[in-house]
């Protein structure tokens, strides 16, 4: 989505930035397992994404967040790591690229 409405995806993730320039918040939803995850495109050099906790209604969609973390990670090589909103230094899962694992980060 571009600025609240249905667009065709771009060929280039430049191109989402460029639309931020023009102040048109681009939003990517992904379908998973019944569960809406929402990338949003703030800065560059990382990824955010987002979603519904109360989407997570049983352990088949908890399982396919955790697959969704963990082929996140493998693909982009670096580690994923799931947080509470504005938690950036409170991680909850990580999974690591190597590993094909999510570890839980006990509090």
């Amino acid at each position: 989505m571009i600025g609240g409405e249905p667009a065709a995806l771009p060929s280039a993730v430049a191109e989402v930035f460029d639309f931020r320039r023009s102040e048109l918040l681009p939003l990517l939803v992904i379908p998973i397992a019944g569960i809406k995850i929402a990338c949003h495109f703030f800065v560059q050099d990382e990824i955010e994404f987002d979603f519904d906790p109360r989407e997570i209604t049983g352990p088949d969609r908890f399982d396919a967040l955790l697959k969704f973390l963990t082929e996140l990670a493998q693909l982009t090589a670096k580690p994923a790591v799931l947080t509470p909103e504005n938690g950036a230094d409170k991680p909850i899962f990580r999974a690591a690229p190597l590993a094909g694992l999510v570890e839980y980060v006990a509090v």
